[in-house]
């Protein structure tokens, strides 16, 4: 064995001539190349539930919109709004309209608990919880948290969680124990 280097052994008969020239990416020079930081992707699930929506034949807004926060003179990205405090998206087909919250599978319950609170859903005014029982009130209106978990092989699966009075009734009864 010999030793290239950077100290590591090669195996016997190559020589740090032997390997292949490190290429840097495209516009980078060999040291912005060896030096960079890999960032880590962001799992993009609203993206995933608006093809996923769209595939079973819903229109699909997005409800969800940032207020924009003034640092200095600079505009920045400033509190997240969901319509009437609940949801990300609306869904609509010819015979139903759906509210969807997207998430991810572990904080689903965290979610609906959000959704039955009372606290006071800055534009419409209302408690969350009285924004959600009108919505689901209506014959035709939906209330859905889509969650998305990795399967066994690592690809991104929804789980719908269709939310009923009876899920309401008892994410309060487990909050008032």
């Amino acid at each position: 064995m010999s030793e290239d280097i950077f100290g590591s052994t090669l195996p016997r008969g190559v020589t740090p001539e032997d390997l292949p020239e490190l290429k840097p990416r495209k516009g980078m020079s060999l040291d912005e190349h060896l030096n960079r930081t890999v960032r880590r992707t962001v799992a993009d699930h609203n993206a995933r539930s608006r093809k996923l929506l769209e595939g079973q034949g819903y229109t699909v807004c997005k409800t969800e919109y940032r207020d924009m926060a003034w640092q200095g003179n600079m505009a920045v990205a400033g509190k997240k709004h969901d319509l009437l405090g609940l949801g990300d998206y609306l869904a609509v087909s010819e015979s139903l309209t759906v509210l969807v919250q997207v998430c991810s599978e572990d904080g689903w319950r965290a979610h609906l608990r959000k959704a039955c609170s009372s606290e006071i859903d800055s534009k419409s005014g209302k408690a969350r919880i009285d924004n959600l029982r009108l919505w689901i009130q209506g014959e035709t209106r939906r209330f859905l948290i889509l969650a998305w978990e990795k399967d066994g092989r690592g690809w991104w699966q929804p789980i719908h969680h269709w939310i009923t009075e009876k899920d309401i009734e008892e994410t309060l009864g487990r909050r008032r124990k």
